[in-house]
């Protein structure tokens, strides 16, 4: 979470953008509120869509991410089937033709190849 909160920051320098609307998505509407939290002269609005949660409790996207690595055994990153665990597990489970579609644009591969 706090690198992802730098990156906006960053983002926004590199731009030189001194107040920004910020649109969060899922779980990024916790991520938007924490920026606005911590850097709320830089915050123009915040606009929520499909919020799953309207704050993402400090640890709690850590802890999260800790209980899926032990469930994956490994990082989502050791690995593209580590990797797809992962994200199912945040999607609860859910798959499509399209999340498929999001890997392979992602990283190149096809999912079925893997």
């Amino acid at each position: 979470m706090a690198h992802q909160l730098a990156d906006i920051l960053g983002f926004m320098d590199a731009l030189g953008v001194r107040q920004a609307t910020l649109i969060g998505h899922s779980s990024g509407g916790g991520k938007i509120t924490q920026f606005a939290q911590r850097y709320a002269e830089r915050v123009h609005r915040l606009i929520y869509l499909d919020t799953v949660f309207r704050y993402v409790a400090p640890g709690l996207e850590e802890k999260i991410d800790g209980a899926i690595a032990r469930t994956i055994a490994g990082s989502p990153m050791d690995s593209a089937d580590q990797w797809k665990g992962s994200a199912r597990m945040w999607e609860l489970g859910a798959t499509s033709a399209a999340m498929d579609r999001n890997f392979e644009e992602t990283f190149g591969l096809n999912p079925t190849d893997i």
